[in-house]
């Protein structure tokens, strides 16, 4: 049998499978909203490497200043924006996330609370949602009981503000789940590690919300801008 000696980011060849199942959901999807959620005058585009802070200055920052040093929110789950075909400048975050497994802990929650906290604030910036969700899958999450571990629920109320009531929404099939800004409850929580099936049905879900609320968002642009 062969084996698999490529690593993931962090190291070990199962996070290397993680995120290659993470940018073929992503790309699936890009191609089924390029295919069937057609917006005038605007194109999807797929950023597998992810999205620089040149961008969302350009785009957000009056003062014509730009970062002197290149830096840039790569996140687990590759983003797919919405951009107006005749002005570059004018994007929306359509979707992006962070795919977490650790059965010991780590660091994971603070790479993945910087990489949430500046998607919510700088990439999000201009729009009332954030259609960033975060899985978290393993034993240091969960234990075999299907608790979450104390520590984690701590970490996240101290450096995400932007949980539900202050509470890290666990996952479950049968729940609402929203990416507006004021209820944004997309963690999701499971010992094992989530299915392809599980994570597209959930990415699936989120980017065809975003197309939603964009095309309402354009449509009425005199009105929301």
């Amino acid at each position: 049998m062969k084996v698999n000696k490529k690593r993931g980011k962090y190291g070990t060849s199962e996070t290397y499978n993680d995120e290659i199942i993470s940018k073929e959901c992503t790309g699936e999807i890009y191609q089924y909203l390029d295919a069937y959620e057609v917006i005038d005058g605007y194109e999807y585009v797929f950023l597998e490497k992810g999205i620089t802070e040149y961008m969302y200055y350009k785009r957000d920052n009056s003062t014509g200043i730009l970062p002197t040093k290149e830096r840039k929110i790569e996140s687990d789950i590759p983003s797919i924006i919405l951009r107006n075909k005749n002005n570059k400048n004018e994007w929306y975050l359509i979707l992006s996330g962070e795919d977490k497994y650790q059965d010991t802990l780590g660091n994971a929650i603070e790479r993945t609370a910087k990489n949430f906290n500046a998607t919510f604030e700088k990439i999000c910036f201009n729009s009332d949602i954030c259609p960033y969700p975060i899985f978290c899958a393993g034993k240091a999450f969960v234990n075999k009981n299907g608790e979450i571990n104390d520590y984690i629920l701590s970490k996240f109320r101290e450096m995400l503000p932007y949980c539900q009531n202050g509470i890290p929404h666990i996952w479950n099939p049968s729940d609402k789940h929203t990416s507006f800004k004021k209820e944004w409850n997309r963690i999701y929580f499971s010992q094992k590690r989530f299915t392809k099936d599980e994570k597209f049905n959930i990415l699936m879900e989120i980017a065809e919300q975003s197309v939603a609320y964009l095309k309402n968002k354009i449509n009425n642009k005199e009105e929301t801008f």
